[in-house]
């Protein structure tokens, strides 16, 4: 079987199961948030073949034809046993023909994290329930943001990011994903991700600043199909 019906396949199942495990599709073509830099951080190698999968990151990744259910599976269910490493408070919604996420990180880590040091970074990917690609999430629109201070274990920083303009899309299909990670030995290799989390929707009417939503620290696997 191909590989995009199997990556519908795993999506359904996690999500009939309720655990924390969202598939995102890009084209190699026109990649945003940085995500296909994670599959070559991680890769590190010669010729790559399609599908370029990443895993938390680059924690765990796939290239080339395999038995691509099991072979993902078992990654995915490696990753969902690991402890969270960072907690998100985080919320969004629709700003015009943009979306915005905003909220706090806590570094529950071992490491200071830090632009400067490991490349620690806070990503929004948006995306559409829509059949662009090969599978039924593709991502629209993507955002980057840095952490300047050091963020020392058990500190917190607030964030806000915005993507750029989405347009041609059905907003009612439209979903966000916010998550941090960074580069845990170094530049020698590769990225991990920290912790990721579904903004909480925020009504327009409401004031971001007067509300605080927490999310499941649980740790979720991230599987993105480059």
């Amino acid at each position: 079987m191909t590989a995009g019906p199997v990556v519908d396949q795993l999506a359904a199942y996690y999500q009939s199961q309720n655990l924390p495990v969202v598939f995102l599709e890009q084209g190699t073509s026109n990649p945003l948030g940085n995500r296909y830099s994670r599959f070559w951080q991680a890769y590190r190698g010669g010729t790559a073949y399609y599908p370029l999968v990443i895993i938390d990151s680059g924690h765990r990744y796939t290239q080339g034809p395999r038995d691509y259910y099991n072979d993902w599976k078992a990654l995915i269910d490696e990753e969902l046993a690991r402890p969270a490493l960072a907690q998100f408070e985080v919320y969004g919604r629709r700003d015009g023909d943009a979306y915005w996420a905003g909220g706090r990180l806590t570094n529950l880590s071992g490491d200071t994290l830090s632009n400067a040091a490991n490349a620690a970074a806070i990503t929004l990917l948006v995306y559409e329930e829509a059949r662009v690609g090969v599978t039924g999430r593709y991502v629209r629109a993507a955002a980057n943001q840095t952490i300047v201070a050091p963020l020392a274990p058990g500190a917190s920083v607030d964030f806000t990011l915005q993507s750029g303009p989405l347009s041609g899309v059905n907003w009612d299909k439209v979903h966000a994903l916010v998550l941090v990670d960074y580069l845990p030995q170094g530049y020698s290799g590769a990225y991990d991700m920290l912790q990721a989390a579904t903004p909480v929707p925020l009504s327009d009417t409401v004031s971001p600043a007067s509300l605080r939503f927490m999310v499941d620290p649980t740790r979720p696997g991230g599987a993105e199909q480059q």
